[in-house]
């Protein structure tokens, strides 16, 4: 078994305490949504839902699908490519995801 982090060279960008963060993260994530009702939109009006990001931009989605796709009465993709799937149309909510906010795509 490799030995833990013990010296901040190993970890520049401090991931440990991030990853140690991530359930807090999740927490206040479901917080903030339970608090929001439904941004004005009507789910019956959507044939599916797409969310497109690169990278970790996409991992938001990759999360939300694993949760929901079981039970999801509509498709529901993650995109980290720079073209939608074929199936898109104008009744699909599309998402676009951004972590930095200055991606390329």
């Amino acid at each position: 078994m490799p030995a833990l982090l013990t010296d901040a060279s190993q970890d520049p960008q401090d991931m440990r305490a991030a990853v140690r963060a991530f359930p807090d993260h999740l927490e206040e994530g479901w917080r903030r949504g339970a608090a929001v009702s439904g941004f004005g939109l009507d789910g019956s009006a959507f044939d599916g839902l797409v969310v497109c990001g690169m990278g970790g931009s996409a991992i938001g989605g990759d999360l939300v699908r694993t949760l929901v796709e079981p039970t999801a009465p509509l498709p529901f993709a993650v995109n980290r490519g720079y073209t939608l799937p074929g199936w898109v149309g104008e009744k699909t909510l599309v998402v676009a995801s951004s972590y930095s906010g200055g991606t390329e795509e």
